[in-house]
């Protein structure tokens, strides 16, 4: 099978997202022929293969170091409508050129990999699964942007979506027949916990510091609980451009001293930090392009951990956190709702347990891989007959 993605681990330790990394390295244990095609980037290699699965890179740009709209770079991308094009084209090329050695073609996000895919196999007359991942449903809502993803849905044999949120916006572009079926998870979350002090009540976010991730809410949730008299501190994960502007948050709402920075943590790491905390926090809000949670991969690690969660009720995020059972849900933009969930918990250590517990369970028998991969084996090998 070939798996397109638009951004794959350039090299090892790489700071991307790794999760169809850890889904091609899945279907490769589950005994599938894995090839990954991914966009190139500036010191990373055009093919080779890593653990039993070849990546081929292409290249959409001259020089190499003009590569700029892939890996988190959209933003700082120049000249961006011909880079564009010239990304959509070299794509479908290259999908063309590796569709032809395998019997099903997997694209991630419906674009711009779908729609490539979908011009790609059309030529070769190979099966197409698309995986909607949210992000590209939820914004990129031009004329021609509709057109192209309804097109595209309507070209895939299946189509997967992570979570109920995206497959109701995915119905809403075109009426068929989808697949719920999230990223799965590796079970390394449930490690020992040490004992945990009676006090300050250890809250984490994890997550990229930007617009939509709501860690300037969890902060000012932080601050309405210890106003209320709460003992509690917040760890926060992760780096983006709103880090400076967490800072004076915090300044500003006089919880400076109990808000710590780990940065980017690497996910090997990630277990003992959810280890040493007591509740994630993981407020997420709609943006105004319309980008909304739609699954949120750090709300299954904390359910793994053992650990409750205090979460907005959006996107796909009522999908994974049961409110009142593995944790609390509350309204977007709404940081008494959250001091009041804090508070709650922290008043609570048997509630607090119980919930933990449950939310281990929930993570367990739903969203590791060991649940759901037999499931994106289906998709695919259904697409195949």
């Amino acid at each position: 099978m070939l798996i397109l993605a638009s951004t794959y681990p350039r090299w090892a330790g790489d700071s991307v997202p790794s999760f169809v990394a850890q889904y091609a390295a899945q279907l490769r244990d589950a005994g599938l022929e894995v090839t990954v095609l991914a966009p190139h980037h500036e010191g990373a290699a055009r093919a080779e293969t890593v653990d039993g699965i070849r990546i081929g890179r292409f290249r959409y740009w001259w020089p190499a170091s003009g590569q700029d709209i892939a890996y988190g770079q959209y933003g700082r991308a120049r000249l961006g409508a011909l880079k564009g094009a010239c990304y959509t084209l070299a794509q479908i090329v290259a999908t063309a050129r590796s569709a032809r050695g395998s019997d099903v073609v997997n694209a991630h996000w419906l674009v711009p990999q779908g729609f490539a895919a979908a011009v790609a196999t059309l030529v070769v007359r190979r099966p197409l699964v698309v995986t909607v991942h949210g992000g590209d449903v939820f914004t990129l809502r031009g004329a021609l942007a509709t057109r192209l993803k309804r097109w595209t849905l309507g070209r895939a044999r299946i189509v997967v979506v992570n979570s109920s949120a995206t497959r109701a916006v995915c119905q809403d572009l075109r009426n068929r027949d989808y697949r719920i079926v999230p990223m799965g998870v590796p079970d390394r979350f449930s490690v020992a916990r040490p004992a945990a002090p009676a006090s300050p009540l250890r809250l984490l976010f994890v997550g990229r510091l930007a617009d939509g991730k709501g860690a300037d809410d969890a902060v000012a949730g932080l601050a309405a609980a210890v106003a209320s008299g709460v003992d509690a501190t917040l760890t926060i994960a992760g780096s983006g451009p709103e880090r400076e502007r967490l800072d004076e948050v915090a300044a500003s709402l006089g919880v400076a001293e109990r808000v710590s920075y780990a940065g980017w943590v690497d996910p090997v790491e990630l277990p003992g930090l959810y280890a040493e905390s007591d509740v994630l926090l993981a407020p997420s809000t709609m943006t105004a392009s319309g980008w909304q949670e739609a699954f949120g991969l750090v709300l299954v690690e904390a359910g793994l951990a053992g650990i409750p969660t205090i979460a907005t009720r959006s996107g796909g995020i009522p999908d994974v956190v049961a409110d009142g059972e593995t944790g609390i849900l509350v309204d977007e933009h709404r940081p008494d709702q959250i001091a009041s969930a804090i508070a709650a918990l922290a008043g609570d250590p048997q509630r607090r347990r119980a919930m933990g517990d449950a939310a281990r369970r929930r993570a367990g028998e739903s969203f590791t891989w060991e649940a759901v991969l037999p499931r994106h084996v289906a998709a695919l090998t259904d697409a195949g007959q």
